[in-house]
């Protein structure tokens, strides 16, 4: 059952580093809630189910119309996400929007209020207010790069859901949103609307937003490969006629690639490094989050291109999509707990850390919390709780209040990508010819990553130009080694005195033989052969600041050191594995993504063996 699954967990934790702080006292053991909710898929829900859901939202923007201080209303929640510091007047807690807009749908929906985080301009203009007029409060800062990233945003998320229900629980303006969930989009399958759910492609709904990427999503048609077969869940296949057809992801994320993060990768991997040691994202915020937020949902690129609200951390809050979004990330996250929580007691690279940190987010004290909840030594504000809590409170949803649906229709079982494995590893990853133009007759057609990719986000973001390649040797272990624990890819960007930026970088493993260029890199097959990793950042902005942060470009830090560790182990086995072991390979970086990304703002690329 789940709960022995991660009440094993909160044991095994007793002997690992969470947050820095070694255990001394098991974390507290809310008991069950009498009824554990279940969010469900947001294209399964009954039509009454999405009427309460949509009811909820729009009484949520109506609290922020009446107020757009009040911690339950939608905008303060948006700020939740990352809104360190929001200026509000100190002689008026209440200040409605009628005093600051006449657009009364401009939440998601208006151009005219886009101030994001710092309202103060429109607040002094409309009240005639001045500098000193002004207090800080500060609704929130999401974490990212780290080890709390799917702790914060699971804690944001129980708030989030309790404001839902909260919103008209009686049902006086509509239907009752006591028993709301957030619905939760499956990215990893085809879009039922043309890019997104079809539910918040209706313009007439409060999920609706005009602040978004809104070109189709890839079908099967215009996939590099395509099939006769059809499949109701997935957009395609990867190769005509064969026997191991699998489908074919429409965007930016497969589930192929979730279910190898979520079955064989250990908490380090797939969560991120721990709070306080040298940051890096964990593989399912680099390679799944922030392609999909920066790239898919993003509008970089573009040209006339709207105001993406999902490609900004700042405002991604803003665009309902993002929290069905986000709930998905949760299930994973639930998924890989409930897969791995146990293996913690006989090998602390399973056990979860960053459980005892505190959760920044002000939150409305009149929401219920979980038993145990504490804010620590911090000074609540009146009428808010000054953080959501430790992260530790979370890990059990079920303890808190709510549950997934059919997860064995949203995931791939994990047997399936060992079988993958195991064909790689065979190969020894003799996948391409050494001209690069023309194919052998050989073991697999395509590398692991790109299997896993289901070849349907391998392309780069952007055109790629010879300034946006670099080539580095690759240094593999001795010659009879055939066995390695790690296989740690270090992607580094150097910190540089320009404006922040979003970017995909994608590896190539290449014989050395082979020159890569611009027209290497559009040949599908050879992408398809060599692609050892795709990974993404997205540009955070001034994101360890407690000031600012209002979303502007002028607002943005300089661009600092980034680093996207990735772990290669089944790639490079193979090799080690394979005929071609003593053949000198090299990586290749290709960096896309955006109009400044360059391969000069890179670090050579190294990979260090354990």
């Amino acid at each position: 059952m789940k709960s022995n699954t991660l009440s094993s967990l909160a044991l095994a934790t007793l002997a690992a580093f969470t947050g820095g702080c070694k255990l001394t006292s098991p974390p507290s053991e809310p008991p069950r809630h009498d009824e554990v909710l279940t969010r469900k898929n947001i294209d399964a829900l009954t039509d009454n189910e999405l009427k309460a859901y949509e009811h909820a939202i729009a009484r949520m923007k109506q609290k922020s119309r009446d107020n757009i201080y009040d911690p339950q209303g939608f905008l303060w929640q948006a700020w939740v996400h990352n809104c360190p510091t929001v200026w509000q007047p100190k002689n008026q807690g209440v200040v409605p929007l009628a005093a600051l807009s006449t657009q009364q749908d401009w939440i998601g929906n208006s151009n005219e209020f886009l101030q994001y985080c710092d309202f103060r301009p429109l607040l002094k203009s409309k009240l005639g207010l001045g500098d000193d007029d002004f207090v800080k409060v500060h609704p929130g800062q999401c974490e990212h790069a780290k080890d709390t990233f799917l702790h914060w945003h699971r804690a944001e998320f129980y708030f989030f859901e309790k404001a839902l229900q909260n919103a008209d629980p009686e049902g006086k303006f509509g239907p009752s949103t006591k028993n709301v969930t957030v619905p939760f989009w499956n990215f990893t399958k085809a879009p039922t609307g043309q890019r997104y759910p079809k539910a918040f492609e209706n313009t007439h709904s409060p999920l609706y937003s005009i602040h978004r990427n809104m070109k189709p999503a890839l079908s099967p048609s215009n996939n590099r490969r395509s099939s006769t077969v059809s499949d109701p869940n997935f957009c395609g296949f990867n190769r005509s006629g064969s026997t191991t057809d699998k489908p074919l992801s429409c965007g930016y994320t497969s589930p192929y690639l979730l279910a190898y993060q979520i079955h064989f990768n250990n908490w380090r991997e797939f969560g991120g490094s721990p709070y306080n040691r040298a940051g890096n994202f964990g593989a399912f915020e680099a390679q799944i989050h922030n392609p999909m937020h920066a790239i898919y949902a993003g509008c970089e690129g573009q040209s006339n291109r709207p105001v993406c609200f999902m490609e900004d951390n700042s405002q991604a809050g803003f665009d309902p999509v993002f929290y069905s979004f986000h709930a998905f990330i949760d299930f994973a996250y639930d998924q890989w707990l409930q897969t791995n929580a146990a293996k913690c007691v006989n090998n602390n690279e399973y056990c979860v850390t960053g459980g005892r940190m505190f959760m920044r987010g002000t939150q409305s004290d009149s929401l219920p919390v979980p038993q145990g909840f504490s804010e620590g030594k911090t000074k609540p504000v009146e009428g808010r709780f000054a953080n959501m809590g430790r992260a530790e409170l979370y890990f059990d949803s079920e303890k808190v209040g709510y549950n997934y649906a059919d997860p064995s229709k949203e995931f791939i079982d994990g047997e399936v990508i060992a079988q993958l494995i195991k064909k790689h590893r065979d190969a020894g990853f003799d996948f391409y010819l050494q001209d690069g133009t023309t194919r052998q007759s050989i073991d697999t057609t395509a590398s692991l990553f790109s299997e896993l990719l289901s070849y349907g986000a391998h392309a780069p973001a952007s055109r790629v130009t010879e300034s946006q390649i670099k080539t580095s040797k690759l240094i593999l272990p001795e010659a009879n080694l055939t066995t390695i624990n790690t296989a740690q890819l270090k992607i580094v960007r150097k910190p540089m005195d320009i404006e922040d930026y979003s970017f995909q970088a994608d590896i190539y493993l290449v014989p050395a033989s082979v020159k890569v260029t611009p027209e290497v890199i559009k040949n599908d097959d050879f992408r398809a052969s060599h692609l050892a990793v795709s990974t993404a950042y997205w540009a955070l902005g001034d994101h360890s600041a407690h000031d600012g942060h209002g979303g502007h470009s002028e607002h943005m830090s300089k661009a600092s050191s980034v680093s996207l560790d990735q772990e290669l182990v089944h790639l490079i086995g193979a090799i080690l594995r394979g005929k071609n072991k003593a053949k000198p390979w090299q990586l290749v970086l290709v960096v896309s993504g955006h109009e400044a990304a360059t391969a000069d703002h890179f670090e050579p690329l190294t990979i260090e063996f354990k």
